[in-house]
C-alpha cells in the first residue's frame, strides 16, 4: 500500500481509504486496500466491495467468489445475492441469474430497507420478464451514496 505505510494496520484508516478509492471509481487501487481491510476486519460489506471491484475490472470469477463468500458470511443479507444476480446478468448467464433471483426472493431478509426493497423489485421484474421470454440483458448497480439503483441495457 503506497498510502501512509505506517497506518496499514489501522482498520479505521484502511476502511476509510478503501471507501474513498472505491467511491472515486479507482477500482484497481481500491482492491488491495479492500483486501487489507478484509484482513483487518472481515465482513460481508468489504467482500461485496471486493467483488464489485473485480466485476468492474472484468474479473468475473473472482467477483463471483467474493459475492458467494459474502453470502455465506451472512445468508440473510440480500445484497450479496443481488450482486451475484447482477453479475450473472452482465455475463449473460440467464439461468444462473434466474436461480439466484428465486433463491434471494425466498430468503427472509435480516434487514428490510429501501435498498432491499429495490433489489427485490428488480429481481421480481427480471423473473417476470424471464417468463415472458425477454431477450434483452440488463445490468443493475447500486449507487451506494444515494441508495439508488441504476438499470441499463448491457453491451453485447
Amino acid at each position: 500500500m503506497k498510502y501512509y505505510p505506517q497506518l496499514i494496520n489501522s482498520p479505521e484508516f484502511v476502511l476509510w481509504l478503501a471507501e474513498e478509492l472505491y467511491t472515486c471509481k479507482k477500482y484497481s487501487e481500491a482492491l488491495p486496500v479492500l483486501e487489507q481491510a478484509y484482513k483487518l476486519r472481515p465482513n460481508s460489506m468489504v467482500l461485496n466491495n471486493i467483488g464489485l471491484c473485480y466485476q468492474y475490472s472484468q474479473k468475473f470469477d473472482k467477483a463471483q467468489n467474493a459475492f458467494q463468500q459474502a453470502h455465506l458470511m451472512v445468508p440473510a443479507h440480500i445484497l450479496p445475492q443481488f450482486y451475484l444476480f447482477s453479475l450473472y446478468q452482465e455475463t449473460g448467464e440467464k439461468d444462473k441469474a434466474e436461480k439466484i433471483a428465486k433463491k434471494a426472493l425466498a430468503t427472509k431478509a435480516k434487514i428490510t430497507n429501501t435498498t432491499v426493497l429495490k433489489a427485490r423489485y428488480i429481481m421480481k421484474s427480471f423473473l417476470k420478464n424471464s417468463y415472458n421470454k425477454t431477450k434483452e440483458r440488463r445490468c443493475y448497480e447500486i449507487d451506494r451514496n444515494k441508495q439508488n439503483f441504476k438499470e441499463e441495457l448491457c453491451d453485447d
